[in-house]
């Protein structure tokens, strides 16, 4: 039997270096390990929009609790999330910086 593996997307931070994630559709139960994640939804059939990027030290704890907040407060469900596990807790702090100065506004970058 084969089995598909997931998609990896590669978001480009603000600095210019390149992160790879794994795609999965909103709601997947994933890994309770440490990591970033990039909560998405579909702006155009080949392009998604960043709603929040974060880091957490559990995945899976982390986006099941996004999930129950986000389906609650917004009209529309976002439609992906991309996750990359990371134990190193400097490098997953400055990920995140590097990703949230590129894609969200200072406005919306602590939505949840």
């Amino acid at each position: 039997m084969k089995t598909e593996l997931p998609p990896i997307y590669h978001w480009i931070g603000k600095s210019g270096k390149s992160y790879p994630y794994i795609v999965f559709e909103f709601g997947t139960r994933v890994w309770d390990q440490p990591g970033n994640f990039i909560i998405c939804e579909q702006a155009t059939p080949l392009q998604v929009m960043p709603r929040k990027i974060g880091k957490t030290d559990d995945l899976e704890g982390e986006l099941m609790r996004l999930e129950m907040i986000m389906h609650e407060d917004l009209e529309s469900s976002p439609a992906y999330v991309h996750v990359r596990i990371n134990l190193n807790e400097a490098d997953s702090l400055a990920e995140e910086k590097d990703l949230k100065e590129l894609y969200l506004p200072d406005s919306i970058r602590e939505l949840f």
